[in-house]
C-alpha cells in the first residue's frame, strides 16, 4: 500500500505542477493587467474629455460606446467598469443602472460628425485594447468600422497596441496616432 500510494503521488506530480503554473500565470497576467489600467483610463478620459467637453453629439453616445466595448468582450471585465465610470462621472453623465441599448449603433457611427466618430474611435480602440486581448466580435468590428471609413487604424495596428498593453511596454503610440 505504501508504494503504490507513492507511485500514485509521483504520477501526479506532473499534472499539480501543470496546474500551478497554468494558475500562476493566469492570476499574473490578470494582476498585470489590471494595474497598469487605472493610470492609463485617467489619460483616455482626459484625452477625451478635453477634446469632446463641447460636443453634446458624443455625451450623448457615449453609453451606446461604452455598451458597445462591453457587448464586443460579452464578459464582464473590471478595466471596462472602471473605464465607464470614469468617463461617465468626468462628462457628468448620470449613471444608469440599465440603460436602453442601441442595436443599430455599429451602423449609425458613420453618419455622426466627425469629432464624435473620432472619439468614438478611440474609446473603442482604447476600451478593446484595456483588457489585454481581442476578441473575434472585437476584430469583426474593427474591420467593419474600417471598411466604413470610420475607424483610421488597422486591424493590426490595434493587435500591436494590444500587445504592448499586455507586455507592459506602454501604448503611447496609441495616445499619439
Amino acid at each position: 500500500r505504501y508504494a503504490m500510494r507513492a507511485v500514485i503521488d509521483l504520477a501526479g506530480l506532473p499534472v499539480y505542477a501543470f496546474w500551478n503554473i497554468w494558475g500562476a500565470r493566469t492570476v499574473m497576467n490578470e494582476a498585470r493587467i489590471r494595474v497598469m489600467a487605472p493610470p492609463l483610463i485617467r489619460r483616455c478620459t482626459e484625452i477625451l474629455y478635453d477634446e469632446q467637453k463641447n460636443n453634446p453629439e458624443f455625451t450623448r453616445v457615449l453609453y451606446d460606446t461604452l455598451q458597445l466595448i462591453s457587448e464586443s468582450k460579452r464578459s464582464f471585465h473590471y478595466n471596462h467598469f472602471l473605464l465607464s465610470v470614469t468617463l461617465l462621472e468626468r462628462f457628468g453623465i448620470e449613471i444608469i443602472e440599465e440603460p436602453p441599448y442601441n442595436d443599430d449603433f455599429l451602423e449609425e457611427i458613420p453618419g455622426y460628425l466627425e469629432q464624435t466618430q473620432d472619439a468614438i474611435q478611440k474609446l473603442f480602440v482604447f476600451g478593446v485594447m484595456i483588457d489585454g486581448k481581442l476578441s473575434r466580435r472585437e476584430k469583426k468590428a474593427i474591420r467593419y468600422l474600417t471598411e466604413k471609413g470610420v475607424l483610421k487604424y488597422t486591424e493590426a495596428e490595434v493587435k500591436q497596441w494590444s500587445q504592448d498593453y499586455f507586455d507592459g511596454t506602454g501604448i503611447e503610440a496609441f495616445f499619439t496616432a
